[in-house]
């Protein structure tokens, strides 16, 4: 969260209930990254 914050310029806030950035579409986005294959981001929801 520290360096999303750094990078977008302004401070965020986690809402752990849903795994998002409070308001932040593109911060949630920006959460996430592209995995070589065969590996792949877990999904939060079945973690």
């Amino acid at each position: 969260m520290t360096n999303l914050s750094m990078k977008l310029g302004r401070t965020q806030k986690w809402d752990p209930a849903t795994h998002t950035v409070f308001d932040e579409d593109q911060a949630t986005k920006l959460l996430q990254r592209p995995y070589r294959q065969p590996w792949v981001h877990p999904d939060p929801k079945s973690v």
